[in-house]
């Protein structure tokens, strides 16, 4: 219908020692255990236009996800 939902996003960025006034609240601890990434559960392929395209729907113009060239100006092999 008209009112379904076609798009949800959530995005989470990580920056090492950066805390928020407020809401987080650093805490001493021991050594981390090292990490072990899940097995994967989905592959997932996409068009070469996947980057463009979340562009145009999120507002998020992120170079490293517009083409192959803007990429590879900022170090990556491709467009992710």
């Amino acid at each position: 219908g008209a009112d379904a939902v076609v798009w949800r996003g959530r995005s989470t960025y990580l920056a090492k020692g950066v805390f928020l006034p407020r809401l987080d609240r650093p805490e001493a601890s021991g050594p981390r255990p090292d990490f072990t990434p899940p097995p994967p559960t989905a592959l997932w392929r996409l068009g070469a236009d996947a980057g463009r395209n979340y562009a145009m729907v999120s507002g998020d113009f992120n170079p490293i996800h517009l083409s192959r060239l803007s990429a590879k100006a900022l170090g990556m092999k491709r467009s992710l």
